[in-house]
């Protein structure tokens, strides 16, 4: 696996533990329906601010923990787990929503996803990008995807594009269970977060976690605080990609 992963290459990391502290208060947090998180988006202001690479160490925390996860890739612009995973980019989302298949046909996940280097976290990677890919997300295809996902995952992360760079993340906000925020420390004004909290509710969403990403590594800055499962993350000598 790529060395991106450190929850999996480093499991008795500081880092690791950060994601699993993450991974607890979302156990711990409900839908608005009171009923378990299971289908999880992850998406950030805007690029560079290291929500793919939360995401896949995410996913990978929640399979330590023997769930069954897809992590699925829908920033269909700029995706990046087929990179981190290192597999092929096909098939993938795009093939999934743009093919012939019939409304209400189930779709062969078989066919789709990915294995990983642990036999219960798959990975369905973007395909090439379309022209269209914020048609696709609202396509009715889409819901039936992440409701057939869920009816064969215990977990299911969603990688999706920052809310400042297209709509998509905000088109998906009110089709998943739950919404991780992730931000580079020092880089947003607390009016941009406000006002990002207040565009995904309005869409739906329910904000379960915000991950503060690239923070300097001391032992003090590793930490939890109760504001919106508040999160340090860092990654020393090394800037995050998106």
């Amino acid at each position: 696996m790529n060395s991106e992963l450190i929850t999996f290459e480093q499991p008795n990391s500081a880092i690791a533990e950060t994601f699993r502290s993450l991974r607890t208060n979302i156990l711990f947090s409900k839908t608005r329906s009171n009923q378990e998180i299971k289908t999880i988006l992850v998406t950030s202001f805007e690029s560079g601010e290291g929500k793919s690479w939360v995401s896949a160490n995410l996913a990978v925390s929640f399979a330590q923990k023997n769930d069954n996860v897809i992590l699925l890739d829908t920033d269909m612009r700029r995706g990046r787990q087929h990179d981190i995973f290192q597999t092929s980019i096909r098939p993938g989302l795009v093939d999934i929503l743009s093919g012939k298949r019939k409304e209400g046909e189930n779709i062969q996940l078989v066919d789709y996803v990915k294995g990983t280097a642990m036999a219960n976290l798959k990975i369905i990677p973007t395909g090439n990008c379309p022209s269209n890919p914020t048609e696709l997300l609202l396509s009715k295809k889409m819901v039936y995807l992440i409701n057939e996902m869920q009816d064969v995952a215990d977990r299911v992360i969603i990688d999706a594009p920052p809310v400042t760079a297209v709509a998509d993340a905000s088109l998906l906000a009110s089709k998943v269970d739950g919404i991780v925020i992730v931000l580079e420390q020092g880089r947003r004004k607390a009016e941009d977060l406000k006002k990002m909290i207040k565009d995904l509710k309005k869409a739906g969403g329910n904000i379960v976690g915000i991950v503060f990403n690239k923070v300097p590594y001391t032992r003090k800055s590793y930490g939890y605080s109760s504001y919106y499962h508040e999160n340090s993350l860092s990654k020393p000598n090394k800037r995050m990609r998106d």
